[in-house]
């Protein structure tokens, strides 16, 4: 998957469980865009119970999955 997929992947993930993002596994509450390219994705981690923003380009780098509410993989 490529960045730019990447992006538009998560723009549209609300709801979605986010894995793989350096802080555990959530569900992804709200996306916004930021300067540039960057999209910040405000993440409830179901581990911690806490709500993190993330961003997108740091998410892409890290390897992060986003997953349907079904269990399907919706990038990767």
């Amino acid at each position: 998957m490529t960045e730019k997929e990447f992006m538009e992947t998560l723009w549209g993930a609300e709801g979605q469980m986010i894995k793989n993002t350096g802080w555990g596994d959530g569900i992804i509450m709200s996306t916004r865009t930021t300067a540039g390219i960057d999209i910040e994705a405000r993440v409830f981690l179901t581990d911690t119970d806490e709500i993190k923003l993330m961003r997108g380009l740091e998410l892409f780098a890290e390897g992060a999955t986003i997953w349907s509410p079904n269990g399907e993989l919706t990038n990767g």
